[in-house]
């Protein structure tokens, strides 16, 4: 499938990857080719949908022989919601942040895809170990938690996103919550359209300005404690299908992946791996790296790097 268009109904494959990829001209591909390749040979029955700036002539050519779609960032306007008012004004101070543009452009695609399970996600620092559809078809949300022990209150920058987007004493109610990441969002796609909804209202409500400098993590977490979201539930760092690291302690991460390895060919636990990157000082991100796709093109993505 090459790029999306506005009107297309995008096919009926049963899971998707919908995510977002904004880079310099022609430096789309080499920072999605892992993620895009990991998820071709471990989840080949998925569709893959990335809201893209322009895409160079190489960012094109590797789309489309990868059978990826591509929804231009240019235009995020949803289907059906051109009357809405507050549509319109969100539409006005969007402009200035990618965290509430990209939920728009989420709530476009969902709309054309009904009855499917989708992955909202990252893409650059994502890699696709099983088979999307081994998180389940039920109707909750599953969200990812980025660590057991570490809570909104006790991890430095989530609670200073939070004091400042929400204030002081909504970070007293949040303070032993454990932290969600808002980069990977996985459910069934009418679960996942009040999801972004939800989210897109709340971006008015806190402000723009403030979701462009705190990104729209402090949002996700409210949300999700406030009661405002569809039921969800929750795959941890340690132990879940969406596997969030970023947090993880080196050694954890590694004995994890090595355990995991092992049982993924009989059992898939874990399907995405998220934040690698946070470790790409250590073996365990050329280890996980070399392990994410047989895919050739990995090379000129660490050539980047």
């Amino acid at each position: 499938m090459a790029i999306f268009n506005r009107g297309r109904t995008l096919s009926t494959l049963p899971t998707a990857f919908l995510g977002l990829a904004v880079y310099p001209e022609n430096q789309v591909w080499p920072n999605v080719v892992a993620f895009v390749a990991s998820a071709r040979r471990n989840s080949p029955t998925s569709e893959i949908v990335l809201i893209t700036s322009p895409l160079g002539s190489r960012d094109r050519a590797e789309f489309q022989r990868h059978g990826v779609s591509s929804l231009p960032l240019a235009d995020p306007s949803p289907v059906g919601h051109e009357a809405d008012p507050e549509h319109r004004q969100l539409r006005k101070q969007w402009v200035m942040s990618l965290y509430a543009k990209r939920h728009l452009h989420y709530a476009h695609a969902l709309e054309q895809m009904a009855s499917r399970h989708v992955l909202l996600t990252d893409t650059r620092d994502v890699v696709v170990a099983g088979e999307l559809s081994a998180l389940g078809a039920g109707r909750n949300l599953l969200l990812a938690q980025e660590n057991v022990t570490l809570s909104l209150g006790s991890e430095p920058t989530n609670r200073s996103w939070i004091v400042k987007c929400y204030g002081q004493e909504e970070m007293e109610r949040l303070h032993e919550r454990r932290i969600l990441c808002a980069g990977t969002v996985y459910g069934p796609s009418d679960a996942l359209l009040v999801y972004v909804r939800e989210m897109s209202q709340e971006f008015m409500r806190v402000g723009i300005v403030r979701i462009t400098e705190f990104g729209d993590q402090p949002v996700h977490n409210y949300l999700a404690y406030s009661g405002r979201l569809p039921v969800y539930e929750v795959s941890t760092a340690e132990a879940g299908g969406i596997k969030t690291i970023g947090l993880l302690p080196k050694r954890r991460f590694m004995l994890g992946w090595v355990r995991d390895s092992l049982a993924l060919r009989a059992r898939q636990k874990t399907v995405i791996y998220h934040q690698y990157d946070r470790h790409m000082n250590s073996r365990v991100f050329r280890w996980a790296f070399a392990h994410a796709s047989a895919d050739s093109n990995l090379q000129s993505y660490s050539d980047h790097q």
